[in-house]
């Protein structure tokens, strides 16, 4: 939500359709997270990431759901989020000028705990849980109802990536009205 803030800040067009554009993308990403970590929670009743590993062995579905949201939720190219980010980018410059690489320091934190969080997901030994009674082998992996959802929201989030410009145009004339009281 920083991007969003940023985007709001520079009071110019770009960044105003990148602020809108990331709570859109924001939205879809979030959504498909609380999902996906809502039913690792219920299946496995751990919190910590530490206690996962090689879910891309026992859960291939759900390994690359979990990646893919991940890596769009910090503007991955062709994601949504990366459409986003870059008109925040592009009005924060118009805006601050040089001073957006400082700005910035907060996309490079937020990349870095989501490739930490994969990597803690997807790689290392098969581990057990205390108290589960038969541990992360048995982590069943996504159902059919819970795929096609996820399969929807990341349809979304790749299409939008890929073709934003119907959304774009929906949004334009009143970004474009809100941009002018500000001068930008």
């Amino acid at each position: 939500m920083g991007v969003v803030l940023l985007g709001i800040a520079a009071l110019n067009e770009a960044g105003l359709n990148g602020a809108v554009m990331q709570m859109l993308a924001h939205g879809l990403a979030a959504g498909l997270l609380f999902m996906l970590i809502g039913l690792l929670y219920e299946r496995t009743h751990q919190r910590e990431l530490a206690a996962y590993g090689s879910l891309n062995r026992t859960a291939p579905r759900f390994s690359v759901f979990i990646t893919l949201t991940l890596l769009a939720s910090v503007g991955l190219p062709g994601s949504a989020g990366f459409i986003a980010e870059l008109h925040v980018l592009i009005g924060a410059y118009g805006r601050w000028g040089g001073w957006l690489a400082l700005l910035s320091i907060g996309v490079l934190i937020s990349a870095a705990y989501a490739l930490r969080a994969i990597r803690r997901l997807s790689t290392g030994p098969e581990r057990s849980f205390a108290g589960a009674a038969a541990g992360i082998a048995t982590f069943a992996d996504l159902k059919r109802s819970e795929t096609l959802t996820a399969g929807v929201l990341s349809t979304a989030i790749v299409i939008i990536g890929f073709y934003p410009a119907p959304l774009l145009g929906l949004m334009s004339a009143s970004v474009a009205r809100l941009a002018l009281h500000f001068g930008g």
